[in-house]
């Protein structure tokens, strides 16, 4: 497995970043750009213990979220058993969030658009657009109509 991609938001001087890696990646860039930023972002990455400062946050703000994301990718075919119900694409996507509250990790897995939308409504608003969804008949087999967000 290697790194295709590393994404990094709100994470010392790197407020949006998002940079594809190949077998061998070279980073080069002026003083200042951002090159040791990222590569301490891979080591917080792979630091479950990391302890953040308000220094490791984009501007010194601690109300954002920092969230670091690496792609795996040419997967041996032990680690595509290990990991297939987490891989998107044969690449295995794995976030780590860091908050206030700490650290998170979090891996990423295939979703249809529409129910990625329905998951982040409130519950009255959850049942009626399933409902909705139900009646454009966009989805062959979601054919019952839900009374409860649970239930959607």
């Amino acid at each position: 497995m290697i790194i295709e991609r590393i994404e990094v938001e709100n994470f010392r001087s790197l407020k949006e970043v998002n940079v594809g890696c190949e077998e061998l990646t070279v980073l080069l860039g002026r003083n200042g750009a951002g090159k040791s930023s990222l590569l301490y972002a891979l080591e917080v990455f792979y630091n479950v213990a990391h302890q953040s400062s308000q220094y490791d946050y984009f501007d010194k703000d601690t109300n954002l979220e920092i969230k670091i994301r690496v792609t795996f990718g040419k997967l041996k075919q032990d680690e595509v058993e290990e990991f297939k119900s987490q891989l998107t694409d044969n690449n295995l996507i794995v976030t780590k969030i860091i908050n206030s509250g700490g650290a998170r990790y979090y891996g990423a897995s295939k979703q249809i658009p529409d129910f990625s939308e329905l998951r982040k409504l409130s519950a009255r608003e959850k049942s009626k657009s399933f409902n909705e969804l139900v009646d454009t008949a966009k989805y062959e087999g979601l054919v019952d109509k839900v009374k409860s967000a649970p239930a959607a």
